[in-house]
């Protein structure tokens, strides 16, 4: 059987929920590929995203985030194995536990590492860009196995830039937490995304709105109106430019409304109902 025999197994596992079954095979690939020359079942950078998926999705009653910590680890096994993760894989990780905020209390803090790794490869310095692995894996016995593939025991690999999905998902685990800072952490992430050459869309632009529509301290709740009215005029001043991307959808108005709502504002009903 070839690698793509493997992988419909694995996916097998996984929609039965046996996640732990389906790393099993993903190891007993990369031992087969190691130790017999096999490349035949080696694992495609396909394999470690289904595996990665599942860990990820595995939320219900991960108030631990160990599901979580297991999808980095199966990323962090690409990498030592000389296979980049795309952003596609880093941006399941970043959301994995961000899906986990307000339930792991490490969720966040392991979010925002993720996303800092990943801004590092914007700031057009490679040497900042970059993290230094050892290329072992774990065995199925819990043993460092140093990977024949390598004339060395080091490797430089390279996080990728983020895109508007790996953005997205770190504002919807703002809006899940119970951070006292989340709204104003929300803004500061649009900031970060028109930094890094990423143009916010409508589910970005409502994921900042569900924010501020959560904000739990005193001075967030006090800009809560005036603050989503601005985020609503602007998406449509650029809407008018022609920028469809951020045309508001209903939920965002209704986003916007329940951010006024939870404001202190004096005119909070007034300026809720200029919204309809």
């Amino acid at each position: 059987p070839d690698c793509r025999c493997y992988n419909t197994v694995i996916e097998g596992y996984i929609e039965r929920g046996d996640l732990q079954t389906a790393q099993d095979i993903l190891e007993s690939m990369e031992q087969m590929a190691d130790g017999e020359g096999r490349n035949a079942t080696e694992p495609s950078e396909y394999t470690y995203m289904l595996v990665t998926q599942g860990w990820a999705d595995d939320v219900k009653d991960d108030f631990s985030g160990k599901s979580a910590d297991q999808a980095e680890r199966v990323m962090r096994r690409m990498q030592e194995r000389g296979l980049p993760p795309n952003v596609k894989v880093w941006s399941i990780v970043l959301d994995g536990w961000c899906k986990r905020a307000g339930v792991a209390r490490i969720a966040m803090s392991r979010a925002e590492d993720l996303l800092q790794e990943m801004e590092m490869a914007l700031e057009g310095n490679p040497a900042a860009a970059t993290t230094t692995t050892r290329l072992t894996r774990k065995s199925s016995k819990g043993k460092d196995v140093v990977n024949p593939k390598s004339s060395t025991d080091k490797a430089t690999t390279t996080a990728p830039p983020p895109n508007i999905i790996t953005y997205t998902s770190f504002i919807a685990g703002l809006a899940r937490s119970r951070d006292r800072s989340l709204a104003r952490k929300a803004d500061a992430t649009l900031v970060r995304m028109e930094r890094a050459g990423v143009t916010p869309d409508v589910v970005a632009y409502t994921s900042v709105l569900n924010c501020w529509a959560k904000a739990n301290n005193r001075r967030e709740r006090e800009l809560a109106a005036a603050r989503s009215l601005r985020i609503l005029d602007e998406m449509e001043k650029r809407f008018a430019r022609g920028d469809y991307q951020v045309k508001p959808s209903l939920i965002s108005y209704a986003t916007a409304i329940r951010a006024i709502g939870n404001s202190m504002d004096d005119d909070s009903a007034q300026r809720a109902e200029g919204v309809l």
